[in-house]
């Protein structure tokens, strides 16, 4: 465990607290609303919020919000709460984007809803049944977390401020999401596009959303001096952070990812490590690269080519050359931070030391 890791691991046992607390009362409300049959599917979307992860972006909420003058551990575990549950609503329509079995090292939901549909034996095709009750339940759950938020215990004007916030940066990572599987279609090789759809996807809902909303139930307001080092922080550090999660996704451990390393490969998507190598590779590596690309098919020994051509091509390198840069304007805008947050920013200075 890294030194981010550890600093984001304090805030974890109040949002797995407040996340378990949520799972049982709402599977059992659904339970008795309608039946054990239909709250089952809800239940896939549940598991994957419990099996948690690092509860990063839930810890950067709290952590603003404490930042920012917050002092009510209730009112913090909730806003972590509700980050986490809109994480996992995105998560699940992701996996069905991307094609993916695993989650958090486990099934994807998809994949428990069909296991469902062939343990019951249950009529009509089980994929179909377990990719369209996921998407309900994904919506389901983006809606569940307007509910927490809703009843935090802040003033009204604070409340609705949150929630018309949330749901303006969510507009923005759903034309994200939208911006990215388009990319893998029209087979985007501009590296100007391919950080445009990071921006959209990432660094806004990552970064920007979770600091800014802990500030906005905080009491402080988007145009206000204290706050506005966030969004310029946030923009920086979240490219950084999602350039270095696409190499951690590639090269990384499938024990550490919880999910395939050969994914991104597979699903064809046009990180900057791909593009970069595209761009500079030989003919003959371009076509290895293009070919496997998408490939469901796709070997270790393929797989194994590739991560050579993104080696030989020094589109590792660059990727992280640019993360680095990135995480430096973002460490540039904290040197520039008000005097009243002194010895307070330890996290984020964490963030743009963060590497892989």
């Amino acid at each position: 465990m890294n030194d981010l890791e550890k600093t984001i691991a304090a805030y974890k046992p109040d949002i797995d607290a407040a996340v378990n607390k949520f799972c049982q009362e709402t599977s059992a409300q659904m339970r008795e609303d309608y039946g054990p049959e239909l709250s089952q599917v809800l239940d896939a979307l549940l598991q994957i919020l419990q099996r948690g992860g690092k509860r990063f972006r839930g810890a950067l909420a709290m952590y603003s919000y404490e930042l920012f003058g917050g002092f009510d551990q209730k009112t913090a575990a909730q806003l972590g709460l509700a980050v986490e549950m809109l994480q996992a609503y995105l998560l699940v329509i992701d996996d069905i984007c991307d094609r993916s079995d695993l989650r958090r090292g486990g099934p994807s939901a998809h994949k428990l809803i069909e296991q469902l549909h062939k343990r019951e034996k249950l009529a009509g095709d089980a994929a179909h049944f377990g990719i369209s009750e996921t998407i309900f339940a994904g919506i389901i759950g983006q809606n569940l977390a307007y509910d927490v938020l809703s009843e935090m215990d802040i003033d009204g004007d604070t409340r609705l401020a949150a929630m018309t916030f949330a749901n303006s940066i969510m507009i923005k990572t759903n034309i994200g999401q939208i911006m990215d599987v388009a990319g893998e279609a029209w087979l985007t090789d501009n590296e100007e596009q391919v950080l445009a759809t990071l921006r959209q996807k990432t660094a806004w809902y990552s970064m920007y959303m979770p600091l800014q909303l802990g500030a906005i139930v905080a009491g402080a307001g988007a145009k206000d001096d204290d706050a506005k080092l966030i969004k310029p922080f946030a923009l920086n550090a979240g490219l950084a952070f999602q350039i270095y999660d696409d190499i951690f996704s590639t090269f990384g451990d499938e024990a550490k990812t919880g999910k395939p390393v050969k994914g991104d490969i597979i699903e064809g998507k046009r990180t900057l490590l791909v593009v970069h190598a595209l761009a500079n590779g030989s003919e003959s590596e371009a076509q290895i690269l293009s070919a496997a690309l998408g490939n469901p098919n796709l070997t270790d020994q393929d797989f194994a080519q590739v991560l050579d051509i993104l080696r030989m091509t020094g589109a590792l390198d660059y990727a992280r050359q640019t993360a680095a840069e990135y995480a430096t304007k973002a460490a540039a805008v904290l040197d520039e931070a008000p005097a009243k947050f002194a010895g307070k920013l330890d996290l984020l200075k964490k963030i743009t030391e963060y590497k892989v």
